[in-house]
C-alpha cells in the first residue's frame, strides 16, 4: 500500500471520524419553513361540473388555445424554450422596451422572484388584507416580517394607514388590484401615492393585476414608467389558460436582470410560450368579448345576489364574493351549490374570510344559467317531486340539498326538477350515490374511475334526456367488475324510483343507433318484471379500462333493478367500441320513448291488469 494510502491526516481521516456507519441525523430545512403547510386549493367529495371555486377564464378561449396547441411542431418540445419574442410582443403593447418584461411560470411565480429578491430577514412586506394568499406565503418563505393593512369596510383603499406603515424597514408593499378574494379596486392616483412614499425608503411596489382586463381602468402604461413597481400580470384569467401557467411582469430593466439571476432559465415550456404568443398575437378581440361577457355575468350575479339578501361585495374582477352572516351560513351556501354540480369558493380554514363565498363569473351563457337556477335552488326551496309507491327501500323521491340558510330543502334546479329520484348503495365493494331526472335536458356528471364507462352513462343520459349525477368509489384496483354492475344497480334502481308507480307512461320503446359501421337495436317494456336478453357479439378483452364482459352484464344489471324486459342486439359491426356505444345509444333513445309521459295527468296504467 502507498503511503498515500496509510496516512491517518487529510480528509480521509477525517471521514473516518465522522458518524458511525448505520446512524444518520434529521434534515435541517430552512427556518421559514416550520410550521407552513403546502397550498391547497379546497377538494370536496361531491361531483362538481361548474367549476366556478378558482376564477379560471372563460372556456371558449381554453379550446381556442387548444386548437393551437394541437398544430405546434416538434421543436416545440425538442428545444430549450425562448421566450424573446412573446416579451417583445407584451413590450410592445404597452410601450415598453423588451428588457423590462419577464415571462414566468404563471402570476404566482413572479411574485415569488419579486419577493427572493427584495426580501430576507430583517425586511418587511406589507400588504393590504385580505388580499391573494400566495403574497404572504411568499414572504414568509424568505423569512421577511409581514404587516397587513385592512381594506377599509367600504372597499376603498385605506391609504393613510398604509403610507404610514411604510418605514426604513419596508422592502415590499403589495397591492393586488382588482383585490382577491373581493374584487375591490385600487385608484391610480391612491397608487401613486404609495409609489413615491416607497421609493423614499427603496421599497419596491408590488402591482398584481392579475384580473385587470375585466376592470373600468388598466393602470399597466402608466405604472411601468415607475422604477420602484413590478407589476404582475398572468394569462390565466381573461385568456383562460390558467393550466400553461404563464404569467409576466414589468418592471425596470435592474429588478427584471434581479428577478432573472434568482430564478431559473427556463420557467415556462416551449409549448405555453408559443401558445400564449400566438393568442397574445391573434386572439385579443376574442379575448375581450370574453371579457365583456363576464363583466355581464358580474353586473347579473351581483343583482341576484342582493335580490337573494346573500349581501354581495362591488367587484372589478371576473367573480363576486357574497358575505354571510356567519361562517356556518356561509359553509352551507357552498355545500348546497356542491350538491347541485356547482362548485363555489368559501374558505372555511381563514378567521378572515370565513364568512366569504367567491363565486367565479364562467364567460358562458348556458353555465351562467346553470348557476343562476342554483342559487336559486339553494335559497328559495320549494317542493317537488311526484307520487313515490312503489319506491324501493334506499330511494326517495325527490333530490335533497342543504339550505343556504336553513333545514334541507328540495333541489329545484333544471338539473333536478321533474320525476327525480336519488339512491344511495354501500356495499364493501363500492359507494354509490345517484340522482336521476327523467324529464330532464340530458345533462350529466358520471365519476366511476372507469373512464369508458363514465362516457357510456354521459351518453346514456344525453340520449334518454334524463339528467344524471352518478358518483362510484369501487374496488378498482381489484377490477371493473363490482364498479360497472353495482352503477347498473344503483342507476337502475333511481330511475324506477323515478318513474313512481307509472301511471300514464308510454311503456313500450324500441330504438335503433348506428355509429359508423356498427348498428344496434333495443326494445325495452317498463312492465315491472326484469328481463334481460344481450347479444353485442364482442372479440376484445377490453375497451379503454372497460372489460368487455361487463357491457352485456350492466345491461342485465339495470334492467333487473329497473324492472323492465330489455333486448339489446348487435345487428351489424365490427370494432368493439362502436358496438358497445351504439348499443348504450339505442338503449337510451328506447327508455326515452318507453318512459315518456302520454298525459301527465293521466292515471291510467298501460296494462290490461290495471297496474305495472
Amino acid at each position: 500500500m502507498t503511503a498515500e494510502f496509510q496516512s491517518t491526516s487529510g480528509p480521509a481521516a477525517e471521514r473516518s471520524a465522522g458518524p458511525a456507519r448505520g446512524r444518520r441525523a434529521p434534515l435541517r430545512p430552512i427556518a421559514a419553513l416550520a410550521g407552513v403547510s403546502p397550498y391547497a386549493a379546497p377538494r370536496r367529495l361531491q361531483a362538481i361540473d361548474v367549476h366556478l371555486d378558482a376564477n379560471e377564464g372563460p372556456a371558449l378561449m381554453s379550446e381556442v388555445a387548444l386548437r393551437r396547441l394541437a398544430v405546434l411542431g416538434a421543436d416545440a418540445l425538442q428545444r430549450y424554450p425562448s421566450a424573446d419574442v412573446l416579451e417583445r410582443e407584451i413590450g410592445a403593447t404597452f410601450s415598453v422596451e423588451p428588457d423590462r418584461v419577464l415571462v414566468t411560470a404563471g402570476g404566482d411565480e413572479a411574485i415569488d422572484r419579486v419577493m427572493r429578491v427584495m426580501l430576507e430577514p430583517g425586511r418587511v412586506a406589507i400588504q393590504l388584507a385580505p388580499t391573494f394568499v400566495m403574497i404572504e406565503r411568499s414572504a414568509r418563505r424568505c423569512g421577511a416580517e409581514v404587516k397587513s393593512v385592512p381594506w377599509s369596510d367600504d372597499g376603498s383603499i385605506p391609504l393613510g394607514a398604509l403610507l404610514n406603515a411604510i418605514d426604513d424597514a419596508t422592502a415590499v408593499v403589495a397591492i393586488v388590484s382588482p383585490n382577491n378574494p373581493t374584487g375591490a379596486v385600487a385608484p391610480l392616483d391612491a397608487m401613486e401615492r404609495v409609489i413615491e412614499r416607497a421609493a423614499a425608503v427603496g421599497a419596491i411596489v408590488l402591482v398584481d393585476l392579475a384580473y385587470v382586463e375585466f376592470a373600468d381602468e388598466d393602470p399597466t402604461i402608466r405604472l411601468a414608467q415607475q422604477e420602484n413597481v413590478a407589476i404582475v400580470r398572468t394569462f390565466s384569467k381573461a385568456w383562460g389558460l390558467a393550466g400553461l401557467r404563464v404569467g409576466y411582469t414589468i418592471a425596470a430593466p435592474e429588478v427584471i436582470r434581479w428577478m432573472r439571476i434568482i430564478g431559473g432559465p427556463y420557467p415556462v415550456s416551449g409549448a405555453a410560450v408559443r401558445v400564449a404568443c400566438d393568442m397574445w398575437r391573434n386572439e385579443r378581440r376574442r379575448m375581450l368579448a370574453c371579457v365583456e361577457q363576464v363583466r355581464n355575468e358580474r353586473a347579473r350575479l351581483f343583482d341576484l345576489l342582493r335580490d337573494l339578501r346573500l349581501d354581495p361585495l362591488a367587484s372589478q374582477a371576473n367573480f363576486v364574493a357574497a358575505r354571510r352572516r356567519s361562517a356556518d351560513e356561509a359553509r352551507r351556501l357552498v355545500d348546497a351549490l356542491a350538491s347541485r354540480g356547482v362548485g363555489v369558493r368559501g374558505f372555511e380554514r381563514d378567521p378572515q374570510l370565513e364568512r366569504l363565498v367567491r363565486i367565479t363569473c364562467p364567460g358562458d351563457e348556458a353555465t351562467f344559467e346553470r348557476l343562476t337556477h342554483a342559487l336559486r335552488a339553494a335559497t328559495q326551496p320549494r317542493a317537488i317531486g311526484s307520487d313515490r309507491k312503489g319506491a324501493p327501500a334506499g330511494a326517495r323521491g325527490s333530490i335533497r340539498g342543504t339550505d343556504a340558510g336553513g333545514p334541507p330543502v328540495s333541489d329545484t334546479s333544471p338539473l333536478t326538477a321533474g320525476r327525480t329520484a336519488e339512491i344511495t348503495r354501500t356495499t364493501d365493494e363500492t359507494a354509490i350515490t345517484c340522482r336521476v331526472t327523467i324529464d330532464g335536458a340530458g345533462r350529466s356528471r358520471v365519476r366511476t374511475g372507469v373512464g369508458f364507462l363514465d362516457h357510456l352513462l354521459t351518453t346514456l343520459a344525453l340520449h334518454a334526456r334524463i339528467d344524471l349525477s352518478l358518483e362510484c368509489r369501487g374496488d378498482l384496483h381489484v377490477d371493473d367488475h363490482h364498479t360497472v354492475e353495482d352503477c347498473a344497480l344503483a342507476l337502475g334502481s333511481a330511475i324506477d324510483a323515478a318513474l313512481g308507480p307509472r301511471a300514464g307512461i308510454t311503456r313500450f320503446g324500441c330504438a335503433h343507433a348506428p355509429l359508423d359501421e356498427s348498428l344496434a337495436r333495443a326494445v325495452i317494456d317498463l312492465s315491472g318484471r326484469p328481463w334481460c336478453e344481450v347479444k353485442l357479439r364482442l372479440v376484445r378483452e377490453r375497451v379503454g379500462d372497460l372489460s368487455c364482459e361487463n357491457a352485456p352484464h350492466f345491461f342485465r344489471s339495470i334492467a333487473q333493478t329497473m324492472r323492465a324486459a330489455a333486448h339489446v342486439d348487435l345487428i351489424r359491426g365490427e370494432n368493439d367500441h362502436h358496438k358497445i356505444e351504439a348499443a348504450f345509444k339505442a338503449f337510451a333513445l328506447a327508455l326515452r320513448e318507453a318512459a315518456r309521459l302520454r298525459d301527465p295527468a293521466s292515471t291510467d296504467f298501460p296494462s290490461t291488469k290495471g297496474a305495472l
